[in-house]
């Protein structure tokens, strides 16, 4: 009987040991895709797991935990110092208060990541773009090639196309990239440039940079009232980065995200904007958007439907610029009455409160 015990305990602690190496693995992975990220060196964080694993089974246990709750606040940290701030990711399954598994978080962060990197790209390339309009200072391009999968230095010929047209614009802005990314980033003042944003609320913070928000228009024509659910990634540009201040939101499908009552679920493939410093003047402001809506639901999705949504895509950016900059000059003005419709279940589900 005792050496059944003996065998029992020295199972069961070589299966909590495996656990912990798996677990203290998991961390490892997450702590080098987000150093490699921001181009930071793996040792510290190596050092420090080879440290964990000369400690006790409880200590280590202890500390992956803490690695894993507070890693992403560590190494995204400003000052690069150990002072953690809120916890990114939670340890356990997804509870009654978090929509995404911590899978989805990275897959998230990671397809962000990487779809900035392309529209950069598409950026600098001058030959995917087709100049269709000049007017009052606003200048806007259209393309067909796909610029969320384009590589640098790579043809117009060589890009594939893609299922909807981008539209591009651009327009300076009489405030600094900073005052202009804060009135972009404040949802409470949404309306003073886009009237077809009714209804905006964040619904889960992914990481410092990325969150996920749902927004809604009204009721257009014979259209009935839209919403969309959107994987925001934010940041300041780094000064390689030629500076400034980027914004950059993508369609997001989950099943514990289903259309509102009253809306029909729509889609933004992408909606980038870059906030750039004009060279020797602080107080102005190169404002840069790039939009591509996908599929808008119901009626919406016919062929004259589809035409008349992209040619006021290829309209709006003037209206745009031009509300958007008075806006940034001017101080906040009163919030409208909102919608009738009901808001979503899962507003403010993942600890981000309605705006």
């Amino acid at each position: 009987s005792r050496h059944l015990r003996s065998m029992d305990l020295k199972s069961t602690a070589k299966s909590a040991a495996q656990t912990v190496s798996h677990r203290a693995q998991s961390r490892i992975a997450l702590a080098s895709y987000l150093l490699q990220r921001r181009k930071r060196s793996l040792t510290a964080v190596v050092n420090y797991a080879a440290h964990g694993v000369r400690q006790t089974p409880a200590k280590m246990i202890a500390d992956c935990r803490s690695i894993y709750q507070n890693g992403e606040s560590l190494l995204l940290s400003r000052r690069g110092h150990n002072r953690l701030s809120e916890s990114t990711v939670s340890e356990e399954a997804p509870s009654a208060s978090t929509l995404l598994t911590d899978v989805e978080k990275l897959e998230l962060a990671q397809s962000t990541n990487n779809m900035l990197a392309s529209v950069k790209a598409a950026l600098s390339e001058k030959e995917l773009w087709q100049h269709i309009v000049d007017k009052d200072g606003v200048n806007v391009w259209k393309t067909s090639a796909d610029v969320k999968n384009c590589a640098a230095g790579v043809s117009s010929a060589s890009t594939g196309a893609a299922d909807a047209v981008t539209v591009r614009s651009e327009a300076l802005m009489d405030a600094s990239p900073r005052a202009v990314y804060d009135l972009f980033m404040d949802d409470a003042r949404v309306h003073e440039y886009n009237e077809n944003c009714v209804e905006l609320a964040d619904i889960e913070r992914i990481s410092r940079e990325t969150k996920i928000n749902w927004c809604a228009t009204g009721k257009f024509g014979p259209f009935k009232a839209r919403d969309f659910v959107t994987v925001v990634y934010f940041r300041e540009l780094k000064e390689e980065e030629g500076g400034g201040y980027v914004s950059l939101a993508a369609n997001v499908e989950h099943p514990k995200l289903p259309p509102a009552d009253g809306y029909v679920r729509s889609e933004i493939q992408l909606a980038a904007t870059f906030m750039k410093p004009v060279p020797g003047e602080p107080n102005k402001t190169k404002l840069v958007q790039m939009t591509q809506i996908g599929q808008m639901g119901g009626v919406a999705d016919s062929a004259i439907a589809k035409r008349i949504t992209q040619n006021l895509a290829e309209k709006a950016p003037v209206e745009f610029m031009k509300k958007f900059n008075h806006a940034v000059t001017h101080p906040p003005a009163p919030q409208p009455k909102r919608s009738g419709n009901q808001l979503p279940p899962f507003i403010g589900v993942g600890g981000v409160t309605e705006m």
